[in-house]
């Protein structure tokens, strides 16, 4: 067998969470193997299933600018992760700081970290299933939901290339009509009843499959000693009824990798990977709970906390939940409880200060210098891994200098703070002139952008006239607020990153 070769991080799974980690820890510049056990040059190796993307999703994909068996091991080196994989090239060996499992449901490297993967799976069972259909259904080329007596809430999606998918409950009463189990014809024959009146026929049927519904958690996203992950499907397993899946296992490889590219640099404490276990299990928790209530709703069952009138239109409720859920079915209001990373305001800016640590960092529109061309402040925030120091002015620019200039002189004599290489600056200037220099009287802390009309620093609620320093995560979260004192910051930082990092990293 040849020598291992040794990476940084060994990744199970090349699905689109496997994949999406690498590329942030490539570009974060660790050293990375990917191990799939599908052929990439065959349909299942090429074509995901899922279909839809919620717009904090994009929001994080646009800031971004083959296995058959394997074991782990683990020892004291500096390479303490040892994978053994065989496949079509024969053996192979990788020796890795660090082991992510992302390769699905029946995740090999959670049973192999003996990570309990706690839940339930209930007896209602869904179809979907993909092709190419002629129909008299009136809108047909777009996404809608249609309610039935019989087939629960039918799933109707468009998607690439003329198909369309169509999903469905597989209800007992289904189920009896076919003792011999369901087949494609089944499958097909089900999809065309379930859209009666109106007309269906499968030219092409392209994929379908059945499943049971149930929601499942791992125990914890890490092992004891952080040299193992989980993420996407391999960490939580729920119905495809909100259409989450993707876009939650994307949050979690969001989450990840930042923090695991840091501990490698020698960049920040312990202490911050430990939250990617934390953070993302309450999002996932809350996830579970609403896909539970969803999932029983859309196969005609009220959720065990329901007290009301049981002769109701269950359709009524699946539409209030739907609409109580927005902002954290779309993933704007996803947002994290404090810790070492997401730190609590003081006191005495609760009223003052609206922008909470943890919360997604608001969209806002700027200005840029000379050109004087607009600018959001998303197309700003670019995930390099790095903090975003953001000094937000006030209007009040004469009144601002006092806080400034001392701030200049501090990081000026703080290199550590000025120039570390986990944290990038920015000022948010509120007032607007020729040069940032002419406004402020010197330069800014890193880029400059105006904010004449105080649209940003309404947007992230803060005093229209007292300048105020907000720091923003690499995942596009709020990390903590305060003010313009150096010391202040300063504190506020080195709770997080190591003051003398242990290796630079760009």
């Amino acid at each position: 067998m040849p020598s291992p070769e040794t990476y940084d991080v060994t990744i199970i799974g090349g699905g689109p969470v496997g994949l999406l980690l690498a590329y942030q820890l490539s570009r974060f510049e660790l050293s990375v193997c990917v191990v799939e056990k599908q052929d990439k040059n065959s349909p299942e190796g090429r074509y995901g299933r899922a279909i839809t993307l919620f717009p904090r999703t994009l929001e994080l994909l646009d800031q971004l600018d083959l296995c058959v068996a394997f074991e782990i091991g683990l020892d004291g080196s500096e390479y303490p992760v040892t994978v053994h994989c065989s496949g079509p090239g024969g053996m192979m060996t990788a020796k890795s700081k660090y082991l992510v499992g992302a390769d699905g449901g029946h995740s090999l490297v959670r049973r192999y970290a003996n990570i309990p993967f706690d839940g339930d799976s209930s007896e209602d069972q869904w179809i979907r299933i993909d092709g190419i259909v002629e129909t008299n259904m009136p809108i047909n080329r777009a996404y809608g939901a249609i309610e039935t007596t019989t087939h629960g809430n039918v799933l109707w999606a468009p998607l690439d290339h003329g198909a369309t998918r169509i999903g469905y409950a597989y209800t007992p009463e289904i189920a009896a009509k076919y003792p011999e189990g369901v087949t494609e014809e089944v499958a097909v024959n089900e999809a065309i009843a379930c859209l009666r009146p109106f007309n269906l026929k499968f030219k092409e049927v392209h994929w379908w499959t059945l499943y049971k519904i149930g929601q499942r958690m791992a125990r914890t996203f890490a092992t004891h000693n952080n040299r193992v992950f989980i993420c996407g499907d391999a960490a939580h397993t729920h119905s495809s009824g909100a259409a989450q899946g993707l876009n939650t296992g994307i949050h979690d490889a969001v989450n990840l990798a930042w923090k695991l590219a840091l501990e490698v640099h020698g960049l920040s404490h312990p202490e911050v990977l430990n939250t990617y276990t934390t953070e993302r299990q309450s999002a996932v928790q809350r996830l579970l709970n609403y896909d539970r209530d969803i999932s029983l709703l859309m196969t005609h069952k009220w959720p065990v906390w329901y007290d009301g009138d049981r002769s109701a239109d269950l359709n009524v409720l699946l539409g209030e939940i739907f609409q109580d859920a927005a902002q954290f079915n779309t993933g704007l209001g996803i947002s994290y409880e404090a810790n070492v990373i997401n730190q609590p305001l003081e006191p005495s800016t609760e009223v003052a200060v609206g922008v909470q640590p943890g919360s997604r960092a608001p969209d806002t529109e700027l200005t840029m210098p000379g050109t004087f061309q607009s600018v959001r402040m998303h197309q700003v925030l670019r995930n390099r891994c790095q903090f975003l120091a953001v000094v937000f002015t006030g209007g009040d620019i004469e009144t601002a200098k006092l806080d400034l200039l001392p701030l200049r002189e501090y990081l000026d004599s703080h290199p550590e703070l000025s120039t570390h290489p986990a944290i990038a600056w920015l000022t948010v200037c509120g007032s607007a002139g020729c040069s940032p220099y002419e406004v402020l009287g010197m330069t800014g802390f890193g880029d400059t952008y105006f904010d004449a009309r105080g649209i940003a620093h309404i947007a992230y609620k803060l005093e229209p006239r007292k300048g105020r320093l907000v720091v923003i995560r690499p995942d596009g979260l709020i990390a903590f607020t305060c003010t313009l004192d150096g010391e202040a910051i300063r504190q506020h930082f080195f709770r997080i990153l190591k003051s003398q990092p242990e290796k630079t990293c760009s």
